[in-house]
């Protein structure tokens, strides 16, 4: 399975070299599909840091109005990062579900064709 590395760092070689296969590469959905996928695990870190740094600011709270409110904040946001994972985890199946039918590149000294009774 070609690494989605590869489509970000080299989509028109990779393009090149698979069409030598008769291959045509989705190559602008994986890319789409890994931008949005690494976008919303962003989200989901700087949330669950956020939700860190309350619950120990909610330890040393002394105002009981304050706290229920900050923690009635911090549940909310647990919901976000659940709704967050989940779009996450949708996202890496949808783009391990395209990689897997994506073939290798073929070596450059490799003749053109679809498969072996193309080639010499």
């Amino acid at each position: 399975m070609i690494d989605v590395q590869g489509f970000r760092d080299d989509a028109e070689g990779l393009t090149r070299d698979l069409m030598r296969r008769g291959f045509e590469a989705p190559v602008a959905q994986v890319v789409e599909l890994d931008t949005r996928r690494r976008a919303r695990l962003a989200e989901v870190e700087t949330l669950k840091a956020e939700r860190n740094r309350a619950s120990k600011a909610i330890a040393a709270m002394k105002d009981a109005a304050a706290r229920t409110a900050e923690i009635e904040r911090m549940r909310q946001i647990g919901e976000q990062i659940d709704s967050l994972d989940g779009e996450v985890r949708r996202a890496q199946a949808e783009l391990q579900e395209i990689l897997q039918w994506v073939p290798n590149r073929p070596a450059p000294e490799t003749p053109d064709g679809r498969g072996e009774n193309d080639n010499v």
